[in-house]
């Protein structure tokens, strides 16, 4: 008995669904052949039918076939080897395990995990090999490819559950590859009857299952991506009698999340580079078939300038050489694809920085991201912090992380999501103690009230001298079960200087009147690429060249500084250049004096190469100062004495030099290289 979710006309579609479904456009190239199918198919002659539909398809999709192969010729050539592989039916999956087929694909095999079956069934895997015969249109491919999908046809009901086939995801996934692949096979030889049908009924099956799905607006990369799949299938397949209604659905939703889930300063809702480029993705798939069949009609210009609006965020966000953040569940690689992209969709000679000024910093408050650099070279420092909402699954359970990039390496960088969602390790790393912010030890971290996790009270100002950035939240709060928990703000303050590259972050962990006066265990998380070295009393640095120095401005009740192993090595199935994770954390407690009710650090980070350089933080007098609230440092580097002097909360009384300041941060450079005040 089928499910009500994937009942026989989508999985199962008969002989009569299918013809009957089909109508004749009133004009059109080989409108004689599609004819001459439906009629051969309501007959019950199928196998002459399904070949007149393929000769109906082979020349009236030829502007389809142009915009496919396009598309396909235009992506990086796949390694040679991975081709090869689907020949020899040795499967890997993106954790790096494979599995050597015998003579067929078992499609319930479990090797793969529970997450990796969704991974075999969705075939993204055969992408090398069809991308190879688009390419070569070798004879080898051409088989292995009509071997793989008459198989995975037939074996469609004798899944152990259908839901990776015919789910948004899996069903997108499927469309976007099946659709050249049918073109390029029909175009380059005849195909068996058998698989016309196993493609044509597998189409059908995915545009109604597809349809079925969009009963109302759900947020995120799912219902655009299945939208999107569904738009397709329609502008591809006009004959099918539901295909205008598939197409009006698509339109309606797609343009939903064009106006609901993505900011208005271009960031996607899900707050995540990778799964941000992959629904907007799906946004440019649709349009780039409205454009070969048919149009947007009145929406044409609107969908062009979200895109666009979405293409400038990444321009803005991306890191030195096009380096694509590793922030929730994306991974820290190159983004240049995604400008690559980008280009298509603008006016031609437009550069790669897409009109955005690279070198400069920003504040994009609309998706809660700030970004600070220096420059726009490949050795130029770069700071991204995060302050938004939670934004579910693939965003940060935390907020105010902070990483730091400089001299062409990711020097100060959390420990995401390094592997696929079956590692067992997966749900610890999105927690707050992997990424670069303050914790309260023993506390939780309620990141389900996205009001409280949120940053508060940001401010941010930027200048030729400096950036400055400060924000609250309040995530951690009382809670009747645990009877060491309090209410507390947690407040991070980071002045970057530009000249010569360095940032002081300054935090601090202020309790608020709580049932249970507890006090607090606070650990400042530091996580990099490269393992972490405690050099003397409150300085550290990270291993190699270039390095990143830590140095605490205060080392009395600083009781720890522990360096470990996040993950590395063989404990990493997918390698990259920055795959491994370090880990520095920097604790201090609370005094047992009952009036203390705030804690912190004062942390320098110094980018360096060579030798470790001669560089020093510490407090300086300044009159009412409060500590870890209201401060004043001294910081010296090679490129002079810089005077710091904070109060991101504005209290009454700092004064510095005998004036009274109420200013948020007031910077003197040494060597005449400038004043700022940020009121």
């Amino acid at each position: 008995m089928k499910s009500k979710e994937y009942p026989d006309s989508i999985c199962d579609i008969s002989e009569k669904d299918f013809w009957s479904h089909i109508r004749l456009p009133g004009k059109g190239e080989g409108i004689e052949h599609l004819a001459k199918a439906v009629r051969l198919g309501l007959a019950g002659r199928k196998d002459a039918a399904y070949q007149a539909l393929a000769d109906y398809h082979r020349a009236a999709l030829q502007d389809v076939w142009a915009l496919e192969r396009e598309r396909v010729l235009r992506e990086p050539t796949h390694l040679y080897q991975k081709a090869e592989d689907v020949l020899r039916l040795r499967i890997t999956d993106y954790q790096n395990r494979t599995v050597q087929f015998k003579s067929k694909i078992d499609w319930n095999s479990g090797a793969f995990g529970r997450v990796g079956r969704y991974r075999l069934l969705g075939l993204g895997w055969l992408v090398p090999a069809i991308h190879r015969f688009i390419h070569r249109e070798d004879k080898r491919y051409r088989d292995c490819l009509i071997g793989i999908i008459d198989s995975f046809y037939a074996a469609r009901n004798s899944v152990q559950f259908q839901r990776p086939i015919y789910y948004e995801l899996g069903a997108w996934a499927k469309a976007k590859r099946f659709l050249p692949l049918y073109l390029a096979l029909i175009n380059t030889g005849n195909l068996s009857s058998r698989t016309i049908e196993a493609f044509m009924k597998l189409f059908l099956g995915f545009a109604r299952s597809l349809k079925h799905c969009q009963k109302s607006y759900h947020e995120g990369n799912w219902q655009i991506v299945g939208c999107s799949a569904l738009f397709r299938l329609a502008r591809a397949f006009p004959e099918f009698s539901e295909s205008r209604a598939w197409d009006k659905a698509a339109i309606r939703y797609l343009l939903e999340h064009l106006q609901r889930d993505f900011f208005s300063d271009g960031g996607h809702g899900e707050r995540c580079w990778g799964y941000g480029f992959m629904s907007l993705s799906g946004i440019l798939d649709a349009y780039d078939m409205a454009q070969c069949r048919g149009g947007l009609g009145k929406d044409e210009g609107y969908f062009l300038r979200k895109i666009r609006s979405a293409f400038r965020w990444f321009a803005r966000t991306l890191g030195p050489d096009e380096l694509k953040p590793e922030y929730g569940d994306c991974k820290l690689d190159s983004g240049s694809a995604i400008i690559d992209t980008a280009l298509r969709y603008f006016p031609k000679g437009t550069g790669r920085d897409l009109g955005v000024d690279r070198s400069r910093s920003y504040l994009l408050k609309p998706s809660g991201f700030a970004v600070m650099r220096n420059g726009s070279e490949s050795a130029s420092a770069y700071l991204n912090i995060t302050f938004g909402k939670f934004a579910g699954w693939h965003s940060h359970m935390d907020v105010l992380n902070l990483n730091f990039w400089a001299l062409g390496e990711p020097l100060i960088e959390e420990a995401g999501r390094f592997d696929g969602y079956d590692n067992p390790l997966d749900t610890l790393f999105r927690t707050p103690k992997y990424h670069n912010v303050v914790t309260i030890d023993g506390q939780h971290f309620d990141c389900a009230d996205a009001a409280d996790v949120r940053g508060r009270d940001v401010f941010w100002h930027s200048s030729p001298e400096i950036d400055y950035f400060s924000a609250c939240h309040t995530a951690y709060r009382y809670y009747r079960l645990g009877s060491e928990s309090a209410n507390a703000v947690v407040r991070r303050t980071v002045v970057f200087v530009k000249d010569p590259g360095y940032a002081l972050v300054f935090d601090s962990v202020r309790r608020l009147e709580s049932p249970e006066q507890a006090g607090f265990v606070i650990t400042q998380n530091w996580h990099s690429p490269f393992p972490f070295t405690v050099a003397g009393p409150g300085m550290v640095r990270t291993k190699g060249r270039p390095a990143m120095l830590l140095a605490f401005a205060r080392t009395e009740n600083l009781r720890r500084l522990e360096a470990g192993v996040d993950f590395a090595g063989d404990e990493v199935s997918v390698k990259s250049a920055w795959s491994d994770r370090y880990h520095l954390r920097a604790r201090r407690w609370m005094p047992t004096d009952e009036n203390a009710i705030v804690v912190g650090f004062a942390t320098l980070l110094y980018p360096f190469k060579g030798a470790m350089p001669k560089v020093t933080i510490r407090p300086v007098e300044a009159k009412g100062a409060e500590q870890f609230q209201a401060e004043a440092f001294e910081v010296r580097t090679s490129a002079g004495r810089d005077i710091i002097v904070l109060n991101p909360e504005r209290l009454d009384g700092l004064a510095w030099k005998g004036r009274k300041s109420t200013a948020r941060c007031l910077v003197e450079l040494g060597r005449g290289r400038g004043k700022v005040a940020v009121r």
